[in-house]
């Protein structure tokens, strides 16, 4: 018992913790967000040298698009971490499966939008309907990875370590 409450205390401060590093990160002005987006997109023209061989409209054009995906990834990643220590966190009560579940999404989005709405009140940040989409998008994606591969991974462990303690 000891166990669970341990683990539910650890999972909620770390979805907390979790949380705070993504509020910090929609706290940055419109400006501050745009130089790490810009950190990320430089970094992908290294990695992918043919992007440097376009010139004029073509070139605004590849780095608005390549900005435009690094800026939803980080959104869908991080949402992605959230839903599963809030779904770690949610997974310590004795609910059945879908409530869990359901319950996990349900707290992700609603911090999603909460975040957005922070957005808002940001120089230079705006509030996204489609932000949200991309966050709700990562929560069902970080999900789907709970419980198809890390629990069955898990209740594997698990059930090898009671094997070779009951023989």
């Amino acid at each position: 018992m000891r166990s669970k409450s341990f683990k539910r205390t650890f999972f909620i401060s770390a979805s907390v913790l979790w949380m705070l590093v993504i509020f910090l990160f929609s706290a940055q002005q419109g400006e501050q967000s745009a130089q790490l987006s810009n950190s990320f997109t430089a970094l992908i023209t290294w990695i992918f040298p043919v992007l440097k061989n376009l010139s004029g409209d073509a070139l605004t054009g590849g780095m608005a698009v390549v900005s435009f995906l690094i800026r939803k990834a980080a959104h869908f990643s991080v949402y992605a971490v959230l839903s599963m220590l809030v779904f770690s966190a949610v997974n310590t009560f004795n609910l059945n499966r879908p409530i869990k579940i359901i319950s996990a999404l349900a707290i992700t989005v609603l911090y999603a939008v909460s975040d957005e709405i922070h957005q808002a009140f940001v120089p230079g940040r705006v509030c996204t309907f489609f932000d949200v989409c991309v966050d709700l998008l990562g929560a069902i994606f970080g999900i789907i990875i709970m419980c198809a591969i890390i629990l069955p991974i898990i209740k594997y462990f698990k059930s090898k370590k009671k094997g070779r303690v009951s023989k």
